[in-house]
């Protein structure tokens, strides 16, 4: 879920890291966004774990649809990029 989470983070980001300060206010009691530098490293610490997971040698069917998943997860996040 972390991968999800962070491609959608990076792609809703504010260009300019100033703007991230008017996003959060105290007065509506929202959380303020995270550092674009925080969320490249979950991203990439997800992207690894999936990699990670996608060279397993399946043990059962349960296992093997983790794996197809994790390579279906890893190949959208790549098209998301491309655009």
């Amino acid at each position: 879920m972390s991968k999800q989470a962070s491609d959608r983070l990076l792609s809703t980001f504010p260009v300019d890291e100033k703007m991230t300060t008017h996003l959060a206010s105290a007065d509506t009691g929202d959380l303020p966004m995270p550092l674009l530098e925080t969320v490249h490293r979950l991203n990439e610490r997800a992207t690894s774990k999936l990699a990670e997971v996608t060279r397993q040698t399946p043990d059962n069917a349960q296992h093997a649809a983790e794996i197809v998943a994790a390579k279906a997860l890893l190949h959208r996040s790549t098209q998301i990029r491309q655009r």
